[in-house]
């Protein structure tokens, strides 16, 4: 946790940040005990830095993250003991960058990320004890990353990979005492 935090029990609310043509830049947002409200990045032509939201026992809100052009840089979110809401991303023409979302005994929710002509980077999800959501990785003529999937004693959700004149690359799922819900694995061109 870094040394920057959020003091106490105080939480982060809700953040937009929309750009055309500029980039929006790589930040931190950390709180010891709080909550991070739902972020809305979007642009136009423009990158989205890389970003790391991180807290101690609170939750994490909804995030979107939308790029017409730009690129997303690495996303990286984590709590201990609280839940991280649904995720979606997409861009069109950039790239997604690598993913890692981790959690100590609270839920992952939805995660849903598309990109026409860009890759999706490396994605792992971790949780203890709590379950994760469904998944859906879409991308026409882009690569998708390698995928991990752990959880110890939580649920893992429906899966559903897609790629239109890409690659898949390996994946690995995990549970210990929890389910693995229906995978779908496809290199079709129609999305819905």
């Amino acid at each position: 946790m870094p040394s920057n935090c959020v003091p106490g029990d105080d939480n982060i609310g809700a953040l937009e940040l929309c750009t055309r043509g500029g980039n929006i830049g790589a930040f931190e947002l950390c709180t010891r005990g709080g909550n991070i409200g739902a972020l809305e990045l979007c642009t136009r032509g423009g990158n989205i830095g890389a970003l790391e939201l991180c807290s101690r026992g609170g939750n994490i809100g909804a995030l979107e993250l939308c790029t017409t052009g730009g690129n997303i840089g690495a996303l990286e979110l984590c709590t201990t003991g609280g839940n991280i809401s649904a995720l979606e991303l997409c861009t069109t023409g950039g790239n997604i960058g690598a993913l890692e979302l981790c959690t100590g005994g609270g839920n992952i929710g939805a995660l849903e990320l598309c990109t026409r002509g860009g890759n999706i980077g490396a994605l792992e999800l971790c949780t203890r004890g709590g379950n994760i959501g469904a998944l859906k990785l879409c991308t026409r003529g882009g690569n998708i990353g390698a995928l991990e999937l752990c959880t110890r004693g939580g649920n893992i959700g429906a899966l559903k990979l897609c790629t239109s004149g890409g690659h898949i690359g390996a994946f690995e799922l995990c549970t210990r005492g929890g389910n693995i819900g229906a995978l779908e694995y496809s290199y079709e061109s129609v999305y819905r």
